[in-house]
């Protein structure tokens, strides 16, 4: 069974007309690493095609690209995608593709774990994301996982940051996208992030990564570990 242990985090919130790409340099990936790559944008692409790096890794998404909209009107468009990083090096320069051109920030952020125990393949081994509109905490619907599992919440809203659920702990926060994890065993788990301020409009989002050898059904085309 794979142990994950958070390494590093990264982003930016680039608010300038972009048409295409958008780009982020963290300090570093190392090799065998997991770096998941989640991406927003509040109106402009029509699709969040993919993500790559100057080392030459291959990024696969990690669930469909899905819309959210609220009155305004003002839609935000949202997509995580992950690699097994084959190559590592300082300051790589990674760059999401897309379609169409941006009005409201693109947020790209990069979050890395390290990765022990590993036999075979690491995937999305289970995903729900919901929306909402009230005075918190969110809730982005359950997944069951087996084993030791990582996983990766993400939450956006209109107005007020969020205070991670009990036990999970905050990686990364830009523009009031906010990433958070927590290592668990098998069990059934929802991500529901607080906040203070009121009601607002928001998203949330839970991934579980894990081992995707056979019986364990990988929901996205897992990647080699290595």
């Amino acid at each position: 069974m794979s142990t994950f242990t958070f390494v590093r985090s990264a982003g930016v919130a680039d608010a300038s007309p972009l048409t295409s790409t958008a780009t982020l340099t963290p300090a570093s990936i190392t090799a065998g690493d997991l770096v998941i790559a989640s991406l927003s944008c509040a109106q402009g692409p029509t699709s969040l095609d993919s993500v790559t790096d100057s080392l030459g890794n291959l990024y696969d998404p990690c669930s469909d690209a899905f819309f959210w909209t609220i009155p305004g009107p003002f839609t935000l468009i949202q997509r995580a995608f992950r690699t097994i990083a084959i190559a590592g090096g300082s300051n790589p320069v990674m760059t999401a593709h897309f379609t169409g051109t941006t009005i409201g920030n693109f947020t790209f952020n990069a979050d890395e774990y390290s990765m022990t125990g590993t036999v075979g393949r690491v995937g999305v081994r289970g995903e729900s994301h919901a929306t909402g509109n009230n005075a918190g905490p969110a809730n982005s619907g359950s997944v069951i996982v087996d084993g030791n599992t990582l996983l990766f919440g993400w939450f956006n809203a209109t107005n007020f940051t969020s205070t991670p659920p009990a036990g999970w702990t905050n990686r990364s926060g830009v523009n009031i996208d906010i990433a958070d994890d927590l290592n668990v065993a098998a069990g059934t788990y929802s991500y529901q992030p607080s906040w203070v301020g009121g009601a607002q409009n928001w998203v949330a989002q839970i991934l579980a990564f894990g081992d995707v050898n056979p019986p364990y059904v990988n929901i996205y085309p897992p990647m080699l570990a290595q």
